[in-house]
């Protein structure tokens, strides 16, 4: 279930990014996940796992990424074009997100 929450987590931060969900629905997602108590980051997460799992997929896939993003709530497109760059700042930002969350529970 972790790594499915993950990646859910990256398709929305991923499709925020390039303008596919708002800010307001990417919010709703979270509070979803929060609600039901899922994790969006586990310590063996990394930028350079992520990466290569990018680089897996596309090489499984004959080139294609297909990778899924969240098109507003309830759609959805895939798309072949991440780069790593891009994943990287979606990693980081589901990151951010998930020790912002634990500074919040802590306190």
């Amino acid at each position: 279930g972790e790594a499915v929450t993950i990646a859910m987590a990256l398709s929305v931060e991923l499709a925020c990014g390039r303008g596919l969900l708002s800010q307001g629905d990417r919010e709703r997602v979270y509070k979803v996940i929060d609600a039901l108590g899922l994790p969006v980051w586990h310590q063996a997460a990394s930028m350079e796992v992520a990466v290569k799992g990018l680089e897996d997929m596309t090489r499984t896939r004959d080139g294609n990424q297909n990778f899924p993003l969240t098109h507003g709530i309830g759609k959805g497109v895939f798309v072949n074009d991440i780069t790593a760059e891009e994943m990287t700042a979606a990693m980081k930002r589901v990151q951010s997100r998930h020790l912002g969350n634990l500074n919040v529970t802590a306190r």
